[in-house]
């Protein structure tokens, strides 16, 4: 059976126009661009039969949830779940809704996220929001298993998602920048809950696309 994630990162939000660190205090949203950009995403998605009464998950991040209701109202969606493990990097109060100048400033080096060591105490590295976002997808796939589903999510979250299921090198020279309300997809026709002994079999999925903005090319 045929499971299906889409991952879709939110529209334009306010914290990105105004460059704060869009933290829940940071993050007031969506401009009227992105909810535009929101509207045609799931107008597009609507055009699929598969995804009529799909699940829809969402980060915790108003932005984030701000786009998936507008998808569920579209896709005539019952619920939409929030799962943290589809938020990006967590912003520490300190530096919520501050420049990243501000931030970057009381970093340990400076500036760039480190792999295995947060560059802020008690912040993220990238090892760690591979991780949170790696059982996430496996989580949520797992739960629709034979099932399309849409991820309401972010530009890091879905470059994780090449390393998690895409088996990427964990430290990659591939930089990845995904567009706002694009749609990344991913699927399978493996058992989504193998993995382990005897023989440690696991879900092979297929990358379908990424970085898909027809809905919103002028």
């Amino acid at each position: 059976m045929r499971t299906t994630l889409l991952l879709v990162r939110h529209g334009e939000s306010q914290h990105h126009v105004r460059r704060v660190a869009g933290g829940p205090l940071g993050d007031t949203g969506l401009t009227d661009e992105g909810r535009s950009q929101a509207s045609r995403l799931a107008e597009r998605l609507a055009r699929s039969s598969t995804l009529h009464g799909a699940s829809v998950y969402c980060s915790p991040l108003p932005r984030a949830g701000e786009t998936a209701a507008i998808i569920a109202a579209q896709l005539a969606s019952p619920t939409i779940s929030e799962h943290c493990g589809l938020c990006s990097y967590h912003v520490l109060p300190a530096n919520d809704g501050r420049s990243p100048e501000d931030g970057w400033a009381k970093a340990r080096r400076g500036g760039g996220m480190a792999l295995f060591r947060a560059e802020h105490e008690g912040g993220d590295s990238w090892g760690q929001l591979a991780l949170r976002a790696g059982e996430a997808l496996h989580e949520i796939a797992d739960a629709n298993y034979g099932k399309s589903v849409v991820l309401v999510t972010h530009n890091e979250t879905i470059q994780a998602s090449l390393v998690v299921l895409g088996y990427l090198p964990f430290r990659s020279r591939m930089n990845v920048s995904l567009h706002v309300a694009s749609i990344t997809e991913w699927s399978t026709e493996d058992d989504t809950t193998a993995g382990g002994p005897p023989d440690w079999p696991f879900a092979e999925w297929t990358l379908v696309r990424l970085y898909d903005t027809a809905h919103i090319e002028d």
